[in-house]
């Protein structure tokens, strides 16, 4: 569907005008829409919405869709300030948003990113990030300062420079072109008298805010290829310069590209400032080291509230009618007036916008200036006396918001949001909740120790613990200073569940596991987005459970599928690091003590037997870091795939690959085989396979054979190893059927239950069952069900034997906590059908 069209469709107009009908009832007077130069008022167009919306839709669509004549009037805004603002007819600001919502992302794409005004899209530059980005250089004082405003900018756009713009970024799009021609030459409607438009966009309409950016485009592409470290907010640009000849160039070239452009700077808004001198952006007064609140952004505050206090509405409150019901509405519709002002938990706080000031003393002057004004607007006076008939108290009783209490809850989210990765892994209350996780996770009760294994430097958590804060403020100055490096790892060998091959695990020391989980927690939520979305390890709000879903929903989707499955042979261990290296430095170019965490992370030794070894390639198995260093390696592989269609799923290094042929699966099989073999990576001669349509294949545990969904034996003798561990015969008491009626008795079978438990049923509400509740029969559950009570009967007898069922029945070993996994998997089935059911 081309623009047009789309700007033209009937249920997208209906939805602008929707938008504009629901702003209108909610009284808001920035949403409100005046009648324009035909005089139609909202309301008179939904009468006949249909009928007027068709018409809309056919001349647009006719190409025959002209503007009225924008009605100008001049306002004084708060502060004093006059400007000429236009009114468009209801029509008029239909068509203009619905061509703004079509159109505007389109152009998006072609504005920098010095450029923060009026974009769109959740990840677009805000004013937020200007004033942010003007603190922080400021803040260095090291930068001298050009600062230029353009003189009447909104009216002084050219026709023909702006609409060749627009020819340029819409080649293809004449109709929209043809619109926004129309949208420029509209007249305007001045005193009664319609005057013609010769230059310039009405200031106030929707399409001007997108066409002023795009019409200083070429300004801000030419200030960013010249090196300038250059800001711009509308029309306020704003330069940081590091000498002052960088900073008189840098003017120079503003002069000469703004006059280009056929525009004129303000001079008495131009300057050029040495480091620490005293400027004024976006409100904000930057003085020396100081940043406060601008002067005439505190008298349009002020007038804002002047206006919500004015004496002359209402009647008068005496200190006797304070106590009654009568009384406290008159206060509290008064309040509820100067709340609106500061804006609440809207995004128009006032407080909000100016958090980042230095300290909170005009805040508190204006929230003193406040309470007076509510107190004169009832008592009809301006005296002391109103201190005792309206004590403060009083006011924050009836809700009365408080600009020092707004301004410190901003300032503590803007400070957490503009802090560096590194700074916010460093965060003392960060490493110390790392710290008591791990407290809490290894610390075994009945023998009162923590059960951590300590690593190279022989530190253990008790020792740790003995002297907490001094060790946590070490490791936070260590980060923040660049200095922190990771003792050596200890490599042991472990025998991988259920098989003959081993895996050599590394283990890191108490500190450096809680710096690992801190770097985890903050930079995997931050860098997540660069991970693919077939890609369903180690993330947060992905798991196991999520991809076999993703399989299983598509093998049921369509029983004609070919499967591609793949498996890379020790795939840690083959990590190529220097081009793991490579995709890190592209990440964390702004985040340098960061990226210098991970290389020393990569490239950290290891002990092992005794003799210490370097570290040239692959992963360190075991490390808290390597799970999303292992995906971010394979994501050129996840990207690869699916560009090019393939339906694709990948679980750490376990892949699944589903194709309508057999020829496009041989060709992603190849495509697997290229792309790996980039990496550096070798695939799994046995897991390499291609499975035709109704054969049965295994993923995560599973086995799936059409519409057949079985756990593959793997995994059911994997938990019947963990459960005969903890029902060793030799690790308990014998127990008869006397011994097991006292209270002694059944405390022992309760405990050995409750270990039995702990092997399906995990931690954070997960269990085994909950994996495998996809399963298409409950048979493989009942099976293990009835083996798992009886070597719980067997660990207290001491002996295999039926009739051990006679003396500790299934309904005791219910009663004493026993959770069988039939009831668990029958609970989860049903909780994922309802989740489907939502969703559906």
């Amino acid at each position: 569907m081309d623009l047009i069209s789309q700007v033209a469709d009937l249920n997208h107009l209906a939805q602008v005008f929707s938008h504009y009908q629901q702003r209108h009832r909610s009284g808001s007077r920035r949403g409100r829409l005046r009648p324009g130069s035909d005089g139609e008022t909202l309301v008179q167009f939904a009468d006949q919405l249909d009928s007027n919306l068709h018409l809309i839709s056919d001349s647009l669509l006719a190409g025959q869709y002209s503007f009225s004549p924008f009605v100008e009037r001049r306002l004084t805004l708060a502060g004093g300030t006059a400007r000429t603002f236009s009114t468009a007819t209801v029509r008029d600001s239909i068509v203009q948003k619905a061509l703004a919502l079509v159109v505007e992302p389109e152009l998006d794409s072609l504005l920098v990113e010095n450029c923060y005004s009026f974009r769109l899209g959740k990840e677009a530059p805000t004013i937020h990030d200007a004033i942010t980005s003007v603190v922080r250089y400021h803040g260095s004082g090291r930068y001298w300062v050009v600062k230029d405003d353009i003189s009447a900018y909104f009216d002084n756009l050219d026709h023909g420079l702006l609409l060749a713009r627009l020819e340029e970024a819409l080649p293809s799009d004449f109709p929209i072109v043809s619109l926004y021609r129309s949208y420029v030459k509209a007249p305007r409607l001045t005193d009664g008298r319609i005057v013609p438009r010769q230059r310039g966009v009405p200031l106030g309409s929707v399409l001007a805010n997108c066409l002023s950016n795009l019409y200083l485009a070429p300004l801000d592409r030419v200030m960013r290829e010249e090196g300038h470290l250059y800001l711009r907010y509308c029309d306020d640009l704003i330069v940081f310069a590091e000498s002052q000849s960088e900073a008189q160039e840098a003017r120079e070239a503003i002069a000469d590209l703004v006059a280009r452009l056929g525009l004129t700077l303000n001079s008495r808004k131009s300057s050029l400032l040495p480091p620490g001198g005293r400027f004024v952006h976006l409100g904000y007064e930057f003085d020396g080291q100081r940043v406060r609140i601008g002067a005439r952004a505190l008298n349009k505050f002020k007038a804002r509230i002047r206006g919500a206090t004015s004496r002359k509405s209402g009647g008068r409150l005496t200190s006797k009618a304070r106590h009654s019901d009568a009384g406290r509405t008159v206060l509290r519709e008064v309040i509820a007036q100067v709340n609106k002002e500061i804006g609440g938990d809207t995004p128009r706080n006032w407080a909000r916008y100016f958090a980042r000031c230095d300290f909170d003393d005009q805040f508190r002057a204006l929230d003193f200036w406040i309470r007076d004004r509510v107190r004169a607007a009832v008592t009809k006076r301006w005296n002391k006396g109103n201190y005792r008939a309206v004590p403060t108290p009083l006011l924050q009783e009836l809700g009365l918001r408080s600009l020092v209490g707004e301004y410190y809850t901003w300032r503590n989210r803007w400070r957490h949001r503009d802090q560096s990765l590194i700074q916010a892994i460093a965060r003392l209350d960060r490493l110390r909740d790392v710290l008591e996780s791990y407290r809490q996770r290894y610390y075994k009760p009945l023998r009162g120790t923590h059960d951590f294994r300590p690593g190279a430097d022989g530190v253990t958590l008790e020792q740790f613990i003995s002297n907490e804060t001094s060790n946590l403020r070490l490791i936070q100055d260590l980060l923040l200073g660049g200095g922190y490096q990771f003792t050596p790892f200890i490599e042991y060998t472990r025998a991988k569940r259920a098989r003959s091959d081993d895996r050599v695990i590394c283990r890191a020391s108490l500190a450096d596991t809680v710096v690992q989980k801190a770097v985890a927690q903050v930079v995997d939520r931050k860098l997540d987005h660069v991970l693919g979305e077939q890609c369903y390890s180690y993330r947060r709000g992905r798991s196991q459970f999520g991809a076999v879903g993703q399989v299983l929903a598509r093998v049921n989707a369509r029983a004609d599928w070919w499967v591609v499955r793949s498996d890379f042979s020790t795939f840690l261990d083959t990590v190529n690091l220097p081009i793991l290296v490579s995709q890190l430095e592209g990440l964390l170019v702004d985040e340098p003590l960061v990226l210098d965490m991970y290389l020393k992370y990569l490239y950290n030794g290891r002990v092992r037997d005794g003799r210490f070894l370097p570290r040239t390639s692959g992963l360190p198995r075991g490390g808290i870091l390597t799970p999303f260093l292992a995906n971010l390696y394979l994501t050129p592989l996840d990207d690869a795939m699916a560009g090019e269609g393939f339906h694709y799923i990948r679980y750490a290094d376990d892949i699944i690959v589903l194709a309508e042929t057999e020829q496009r699966a041989r060709q992603a099989l190849e495509r697997i085989d290229q792309l790996s073999s980039k990496l550096y990576l070798i695939q799994s001669p046995e897991k390499r396979e291609i499975f035709p349509p109704g054969e049965g294949f295994e993923f995560l545990g599973y086995h799936i054979k059409g519409a057949e969904v079985s756990i593959r034996p793997y995994a059911i003798n994997s938990l019947k190893r963990r459960i005969r561990r903890v029902t060793a015969k030799r690790k308990y008491p014998q127990l008869d059927a006397k011994s097991l009626s006292t209270e002694q008795g059944s405390a022992a079978l309760q405990s050995i239950i409750a270990r039995v438990n702990r092997t399906y049923v995990y931690r954070g509400g997960s269990d085994w069952a909950r994996h495998f509740c996809r399963c298409t029969s409950d048979r493989q559950l009942r099976e293990l069900d009835g083996w798992i009570a009886d070597r719980i009967r067997m660990a207290v007898t001491k002996r295999w034997a039926t009739k051990n069922r006679r003396f500790i029945s299934y309904r005791l070993l219910r009663e004493l906590g026993w959770q069988p996994l039939v009831p668990l998997y029958y609970r989860w089935r049903r909780e994922v059908w309802r989740q489907g059911a939502r969703s559906s």
